[in-house]
């Protein structure tokens, strides 16, 4: 059984110089170089350990350069520390000398402690103390417009933008339950759309039957005997 369906297998497509699988990374080959290529510094300079601090000493000190976590004071503060819309270099040298009568805070640095004393808590809210009177200067605009009596309850971009008027059509009369276009079989050819023309399909009976007045035709000028 198994020889007559190899038979019927088709033979390999593939030629014997074409390349298959990771043709390319069986034919590379690597030779690590023998120099590691080190600088001069790393090579006449070797690290020494650091055995004047304590070590666990000096990394609580890099953690605390580092700051708060922004994470932590979201967690606790929340929204009061997102509304503190001051930058913290003009919190320093602008807004909090200015509290102190004698100019900049007195301060004396710790160098054991590596830092200065007091210290100062920028993690606080100090909220908008930058004040440009933009935001001032908008809310009286917003207060007199409103007292306005001449001005509607309307934004800027309506008064800007008005919306085009909507232009007249003709409203055409929806048909009677017993009219022709009512009917089942000439809804169906109607969206059929036979060559392009709308066909009917309905009993004489089933039409309405409304008055009509003959006239003269125009291109033969034949008229009704009754006329």
């Amino acid at each position: 059984m198994k020889n007559r369906l190899q038979q019927f297998m088709p033979d390999d497509k593939y030629q014997d110089k074409v390349l298959l699988g990771n043709w390319v990374e069986r034919r590379r080959s690597y030779v690590k170089h023998p120099h590691d290529f080190k600088t001069n510094y790393s090579i006449d300079y070797c690290p020494k350990p650091n055995t004047t601090n304590d070590p666990k000493f000096l990394r609580d000190q890099q953690y605390r350069g580092l700051g708060y976590n922004a994470r932590v004071l979201y967690d606790h503060q929340g929204n009061t520390f997102l509304e503190n819309k001051s930058t913290t270099y003009d919190i320093s040298y602008n807004h909090l000398p200015k509290k102190s009568p004698c100019g900049p805070l007195p301060r004396e640095i710790r160098f054991r402690m590596g830092r200065y004393e007091p210290e100062q808590d920028y993690a606080q809210n100090f909220g908008n103390v930058t004040k440009t009177g933009l935001l001032d200067y908008y809310r009286e605009k917003w207060r007199c417009e409103i007292q306005d009596p001449r001005k509607t309850l309307q934004s800027s971009y309506k008064e800007t933008f008005t919306a085009p008027k909507h232009e007249r059509s003709p409203s055409w009369g929806i048909p009677l339950a017993n009219s022709s276009a009512m009917e089942a079989s000439n809804r169906r050819l109607y969206h059929l759309r036979l060559r392009g023309k709308q066909r009917l399909a309905v009993p004489e009976k089933v039409l309405v039957q409304l008055p009509y007045v003959r006239r003269c035709n125009p291109i033969t000028w034949e008229c009704p005997k009754h006329m």
